[in-house]
């Protein structure tokens, strides 16, 4: 996963250890900055930063072929000043 602002937040996969990657995502919202993901076997999730005011959440099934950006229909507001943390090497809570 690469972060930033707009186009910058894009996803990567490999299939051979590292040697060739292909992007899968690349965020189409400008005011949106993806800055974590996190997979369970080959359903994953990554997380931007408020836009409007709600988070976004990206969403794969398929081991990361495919993204979507999921509705954000029913989702709680952020908290005034509140983001997601972009960390290398710390993992966090289990889908």
């Amino acid at each position: 996963m690469t972060i930033g602002n707009g186009a910058d937040s894009r996803i990567y996969r490999t299939v051979d250890g590292g040697k060739t990657w292909t992007e899968t995502f690349r965020n189409t919202e400008p005011t949106a900055f993806y800055d974590c993901l996190d997979f369970k076997g080959s359903h994953g999730l990554a997380l931007s930063d408020p836009v409007g005011g709600k988070f976004r959440i990206a969403s794969t099934s398929n081991g990361g072929k495919s993204w979507k950006v999921l509705p954000n229909d029913g989702m709680p507001a952020a908290l005034e000043g509140e983001f997601a943390f972009a960390g290398s090497g710390v993992h966090g809570a289990e889908l």
